[in-house]
């Protein structure tokens, strides 16, 4: 039990002193893993059988094998293993301190941008944007009353079937549709006048 002991302690203190001076973790797994080789190899019988000698084994060896060693020993390695996994949890890094210093002491620095001030329009400043030559401005009563617009359009429906074209007039929508024909259910499809009524037959 005391030789447990000690070698648990002497791994502990040399594991320790290794992370705090170097900060190197891997110093806990090489101690373990060669605890645990040592105590495989405590328990592993190394003489060589020789069915000559008396003993069964070459030269007549003794037995150096010894159970209780090896498994004290796959033991501590077990526990430097512990050790090892948890240490970087446990113990703090050397340079931990000082690279949270140089975090906390660097400020990241604000820049204050105002935007520029706009005061009320004075009516004077305000100006309608110009309508298109092109574009005929409708009056007030057309886009607030949509029933007097579509009355308008009836009306230029009804005032277009009672107008009386011309033989000018005739030819010219001829030419637009491209038909010379007589027949009125075809001119009356494309809109034109008949040439007796001068008028667009429905």
């Amino acid at each position: 039990m005391l030789n447990f002991i000690i070698i648990v302690a002497i791994s502990a203190i040399v594991g320790f002193a290794c992370l705090f001076i170097w900060d190197y973790v891997w110093v806990f797994w090489v101690i373990g893993v060669v605890l645990l080789f040592t105590g495989f190899n405590a328990m592993n019988d190394g003489r060589v059988k020789d069915r000559r000698f008396k003993t069964g084994f070459r030269n007549n060896a003794e037995d150096t094998s010894d159970l209780g060693l090896g498994l004290k020993l796959i033991c501590a390695s077990v526990m430097i293993f512990v050790i090892a996994f948890n240490a970087r949890y446990i113990l703090p890094r050397p340079h931990s301190g000082s690279k949270t210093e140089t975090s906390s002491s660097i400020k990241p620095t604000v820049v204050e941008t105002h935007a520029p001030s706009v005061g009320p329009l004075s009516p004077a400043t305000v100006t309608a944007a110009p309508k298109p030559s092109g574009q005929k401005q409708t009056s007030g009563a057309d886009t607030s009353h949509p029933e007097t617009a579509s009355e308008e359009l009836r009306n230029k429906v009804i005032d277009v079937k009672d107008k009386v074209f011309t033989d000018e007039e005739i030819d010219k929508l001829e030419e637009e549709k491209q038909y010379h024909g007589n027949d009125p259910i075809v001119r009356a499809r494309l809109g034109l006048p008949s040439r007796t009524t001068k008028r667009i037959e429905p």
